[in-house]
């Protein structure tokens, strides 16, 4: 682990920081002066400064946004094609993303799939609460067609994320539901 260190203006507090962010729920020893260094820390006076040592952990890491509901629910049939999908999430979400990708080279934050589905014709709209996204297909969906659906796949490059930056789970949201004939 390399760290920088600052010394305040009146010499007597060192503040050291790593180089690199920390994983979080870990614990850190250190130690000033160990017994051999070849660099301690001395007084005014040149006299070595003694022997500290601690520890100290990194916070816990909080857990991700999930997602709360899914219209239709999952397995609904005789749904209209012109529905709107809304997927509701835990927080607040990040709404300046690319999340619709550039079909078909570059997937999308959510997966569409089903005889004659074509992602690139889903439109989204965040709700005012940012915790709502609203799908619409143009055209509305193909008839009597099972629409599948994933958030964050995990080949996709931009994710759903959570304002504080933590991503829905990759590939663990999955729902299906049948349009009418």
């Amino acid at each position: 682990l390399q760290v920088n260190g600052t010394w305040s203006t009146d010499g007597r507090v060192l503040t050291v920081r790593p180089n690199l962010s920390l994983p979080l729920n870990q614990t850190y020893a250190w130690k000033l002066n160990p017994a051999g260094t070849l660099f301690p820390l001395k007084n005014l006076v040149g006299e070595p400064l003694a022997t500290v040592a601690g520890s100290y952990s990194t916070g816990v890491a909080a857990a991700p946004p999930t997602l709360t509901s899914a219209m239709p629910a999952s397995g609904t049939t005789n749904v209209p094609v012109d529905v709107t999908v809304v997927f509701t999430f835990s927080e607040a979400m990040k709404t300046n993303t690319a999340i619709a990708g550039s079909p078909p080279s570059i997937p999308a934050a959510i997966g569409w799939s089903g005889a004659g589905v074509d992602p690139a014709k889903v439109n989204y709209a965040w709700g005012t609460d940012s915790r709502s996204l609203s799908c619409t297909y143009t055209g509305g969906f193909p008839v009597a067609t099972t629409v599948t659906w994933i958030l964050n796949p995990v080949t996709a490059p931009v994710k759903l994320e959570g304002v504080s930056g933590r991503a829905v789970a990759a590939g663990a949201n999955t729902g299906s539901f049948t349009t009418a004939e």
